[in-house]
């Protein structure tokens, strides 16, 4: 047994490897030694940040800092990476804003790094089951030796939570995807079967509590959390945040297909898991914004109603036009951080 491990004993449980720690130097470096992913020279990886906005955003984005500091330890061990997401819910804004904004176009030019547009590259169409058809990108499905996911730990109105799995929206093409968010859990289940090996590492420089995945209350706790599962990250994410992970529907979906553990501790561990916990209950603050997102999620026909119609897009300029006053943004989410 390794110094320190943490592990229950179950037949399962060398199967997944976690890894819990402060976000200090050499970090990158403990990680991937630790999770065995056998990443040398000529090792073709996909990096997926989460860039859900043209700008950083404690809380919200990937960090800068955190994506050059594994980047530069990948690029030492030779590894060809490739950093992508697609543009933004509706066109909203390019991808290409957001990789400016987050320095990737610096890794670009000081590592090499490829960086890819997934809303302009080759796609393939996947029939999920008998009521959906989605375009997955080509290049993911075909190109890459590892797909890791880099989150922001968030609490998310519509999801619960948005962790490792949940991450890999982004990598849907269609600036319309918001059309299959009601079988969400479905179409990420599907497109994990479909890609080569997978893991996550979770820049949890910051938090997101209250009312994800755009608005809320960042809190700081600067650390680095990854798995050699998707669905083992998301399992340590939940454990920090003390949230229970049969409340997601899509992480309760993906524990049904046996795409990982059912509990955290079956994840073997670099160290306790105790001393990084918080007090903090991560949670979706209950306001009517909540039920409404929620209910339109999950209905293919509210989310027509609202997303993809002439309706639906008067009261989305209604609304960000109110979410510009100080005083309606505490009414609403009883907090200032807003994302504009």
């Amino acid at each position: 047994m390794l110094p320190g491990t943490d592990f229950a004993t179950t037949d399962r449980i060398t199967r997944y490897r976690g890894w819990i720690g402060p976000r200090q130097p050499g970090w990158p470096a403990q990680i991937l030694s630790f999770l065995n992913l056998n990443i040398g020279p000529g090792v073709r990886v996909f990096i997926k940040p989460n860039l859900t906005w043209k700008k950083h955003v404690a809380g919200i984005t990937t960090s800068p800092d955190f994506l050059r500091e594994l980047v530069h330890e990948l690029a030492g061990r030779g590894a060809r990476i490739t950093i992508g997401e697609s543009n933004g819910g509706k066109n909203l804004f390019m991808a290409e804003e957001a990789f400016q904004a987050h320095g990737v176009y610096d890794l670009e030019r000081i590592y090499g790094v490829r960086v890819m547009n997934l809303s302009t590259a080759p796609r393939r169409r996947v029939r999920i089951d008998s009521r959906c058809e989605v375009e997955f990108s080509a290049p993911l499905l075909d190109e890459f030796d590892l797909v890791l996911s880099a989150p922001v730990p968030k609490v998310h109105a519509m999801t619960h939570v948005s962790l490792a799995i949940k991450n890999l929206w982004g990598c849907m093409p269609d600036p319309m995807r918001l059309r299959h968010h009601w079988n969400i859990s479905e179409i990420l289940c599907a497109l994990i079967e479909r890609l080569p090996k997978t893991a996550a590492i979770c820049d949890g420089t910051y938090f997101l509590n209250d009312f994800g995945p755009m608005d809320g209350t960042a809190i700081r706790r600067d650390l680095v959390i990854g798995a050699d599962n998707l669905l083992a990250a998301s399992l340590l994410c939940c454990r920090l945040m003390n949230i229970d992970p049969q409340q997601a529907p899509l992480l309760r979906v993906a524990t049904q297909k046996k795409m990982g553990p059912s509990q955290w501790q079956e994840i073997v561990l670099n160290s306790g898991i105790e001393k990084f916990q918080s007090e903090v209950s991560y949670k979706v603050k209950a306001i009517p914004l909540t039920y409404v997102t929620k209910a339109a999620f999950h209905s293919r026909v509210l989310t027509t109603l609202l997303y993809d119609s002439a309706l639906g897009g008067f009261l989305h300029q209604c609304l960000r036009r109110l979410r510009r006053l100080e005083l309606f943004r505490f009414l609403i989410y009883r907090n200032r951080q807003f994302v504009e």
